[in-house]
């Protein structure tokens, strides 16, 4: 799962979306050394990927929102999924294993 979660105290425009989306990119190619073919159509969905949370952000129901927000997820890491080896799969699956420690310890 590749999840980053910002928040922000104004609607992020385009440009805020491309910087979230650099800071992704990058922290992923950081964990598992992407290839540049798989930073160019990760980050077009990204893109993608964070408008949609942006726009369902802005839903007043709560329970649509998460369920959403859960679809839309979901969607994105199947994606990502499919772009990456299956090496590449189970060092990403290490790395949020030991990010979800790390902020249970700081709780």
């Amino acid at each position: 799962m590749i999840c980053v979660m910002f928040t922000y105290a104004e609607k992020p425009n385009g440009q805020k979306i491309k910087e979230i989306v650099d800071v992704t990119i990058e922290k992923l190619n950081n964990d598992i050394q992407l290839t540049d073919s798989q930073k160019i159509k990760l980050r077009e969905y990204a893109t993608i990927y964070y408008s949609r949370i942006d726009s369902v952000n802005e839903l007043t129901d709560e329970q649509k929102r998460i369920s959403m927000r859960k679809e839309i997820s979901d969607n994105y890491n199947a994606f990502c999924d499919s772009l990456l080896t299956s090496t590449q799969q189970v060092q990403r699956q290490v790395n949020l294993e030991l990010r979800k420690r790390n902020a249970k310890k700081k709780q």
